[in-house]
């Protein structure tokens, strides 16, 4: 989910801009906030429905009923969402080129893999690092 809604916002105005269709949004009467919301609202519901799938997938896979415990989690994901819509708006400003967006939204993800373990043994990460992988 992270990497998806990341990946997804690097295209939040970054196309715009390259397509030169960026100023026809700024001259339309809609406000800032509201240009803003509309374009963050499709990602928010991609991300959300994604992980409503994990969530139905993580219950038939493993026999578990859905509880409170799930809804619980899927409220509570909405918010930790929010920073990552802000750095896939960062890096889409920050980018000079659609495929240099690309290339930054992996770029905070790496260290996450790295730290966790997923991939290689926690005991295989330098002593200095160590500490910050848990």
């Amino acid at each position: 989910m992270l990497l998806n809604v990341t990946t997804f916002l690097t295209d939040f105005h970054r196309r715009e801009k390259e397509r030169g269709t960026l100023e026809q949004l700024f001259v339309t009467p809609v406000r800032p906030f509201g240009l803003l919301l509309g374009k963050l609202l499709p990602y928010l519901f991609i991300g959300f429905f994604e992980l409503c799938l994990i969530l139905t997938f993580m219950a038939l896979r493993f026999s578990r009923a859905h509880s409170r415990q799930s809804l619980l989690l899927a409220l509570l994901s909405l918010p930790y969402s929010l920073p990552r819509f802000s750095l896939g708006i960062l890096i889409s400003s920050k980018a000079s080129s659609q495929a240099e967006a690309m290339q930054l939204a992996f770029l905070p993800i790496l260290p996450s893999v790295f730290f966790l373990g997923l991939h290689l043994p926690r005991e295989t990460i330098p002593t200095l690092l160590y500490p910050l992988s848990y």
